[in-house]
């Protein structure tokens, strides 16, 4: 789109972006129309089985990834002093996330960074023996965190993810659940509802005497303007848990804001 207007000097320019002023006199911005956020490949997940773990666990990065691709990292722990590390400043954590706790013993955690030619996945390092999960998901035509949300329950079955507000277009929106019980039999899955696409789901599969974890990460297009949050995540078989859901919106590098 563009618009034609004469400056003062009688010249006729042509603008491809700013504002205008429509027939109510409103002010509305106007400009090529947003290059949509697309996911790379296939997000990777990795997460401590049967057992837990002290050595740092060995990413992936999905298929296909280039220099300029903005990727995230998420961290899933359990336990009551033990945390989750990556390089820092290389991988930046999110002040909102970093971490993100519900209870003294179930969080986590939100690393960013846009990738470099020579770039290897990161060692995400426990500080000692613990139940741990992660993802990392890629983005192409993405270049920052524009906004991000939480919810969290206690001894829940199912979480009513956290509400976006005033998404932009071109945006992608993704939604990152756990779910961590101390003893019993862990749910095998973390439903979330119609219009999310979601790649990952794990978890961890300790004896029924120990803790575990189940993990998933969801991912749909921004439309304009819209609110995203109110959907519910819920466990299948129903498990009461500690829940924590977060939505995050990653921003188009051809918008502003």
């Amino acid at each position: 789109m563009s618009l034609r207007y004469r400056t003062p000097g009688g010249l006729v320019v042509a603008a491809t972006s700013g504002r205008y002023r429509n027939a109510a006199g409103a002010s509305v911005p106007f400009g090529p129309p947003a290059t949509q956020v697309t996911v790379v490949g296939t997000p990777t997940s990795g997460n401590t089985g049967g057992g837990t773990r002290n050595t740092p666990f060995d990413l992936a990065f999905p298929d296909g990834w280039a220099a300029g691709d903005f990727a995230l990292l998420f961290g899933h722990g359990s336990a009551t002093a033990l945390t989750l590390s990556a390089p820092f400043p290389d991988w930046t954590p999110h002040p909102a996330v970093s971490p993100l706790d519900q209870g003294s013993n179930s969080r986590l955690y939100l690393w960013s960074r846009v990738l470099q030619a020579g770039d290897t996945p990161p060692p995400l390092t426990p500080s000692g023996a613990i139940t741990a999960g992660w993802e990392l998901i890629v983005l192409r035509g993405a270049d920052r965190i524009r906004q991000v949300a939480n919810s969290t329950a206690a001894n829940a079955g199912s979480l009513a993810l956290p509400a976006l507000t005033a998404a932009l277009a071109g945006s992608v929106i993704l939604a990152n659940v756990h779910s961590r019980i101390g003893s019993g039999t862990p749910p095998t899955a973390l439903n979330l509802a119609a219009g999310w696409t979601k790649p990952v789901d794990h978890g961890t599969s300790r004896n029924t005497s120990s803790a575990n974890l189940r993990m998933a990460l969801g991912h749909r297009d921004a439309t304009a303007g819209t609110v995203y949050g109110g959907d519910t995540a819920s466990t299948s078989p129903a498990t009461l848990s500690s829940m924590i859901g977060l939505l995050v919106e990653v921003g188009s590098v051809s918008t502003t804001g």
